[in-house]
Order: C-alpha cells, then structure tokens, then sequence
C-alpha cells in the first residue's frame, strides 16, 4: 500500500514539475519574442 501511494506522489510531483517547466519555458519566449519585436521597430 504504501509503494503505491510513493508511486503516485512520484507521479504528481513529476506532472506538476513538467507543467512548471514548461509555463516557464513559455514565458521565457514570450519576453524574448516580445523583446526581439520591439529592438527591431
């Protein structure tokens, strides 16, 4: 019982972790796009 409850902690944790990254990743673009655009006007 206790295997599966670590296993889906692992889980969670490791889904929450993606989505973290990922909303970073994003942001992180979006400013540098943003920032591309107006250097070049």
């Amino acid at each position: 019982m206790l295997h599966l409850l670590n296993l889906f902690a692992a889980i969670a944790l490791l889904i929450w972790a993606t989505q973290l990254v990922r909303t970073g990743v994003l942001r992180l673009l979006e400013n540098t796009a943003d920032s591309i655009e107006t250097s070049s006007l």
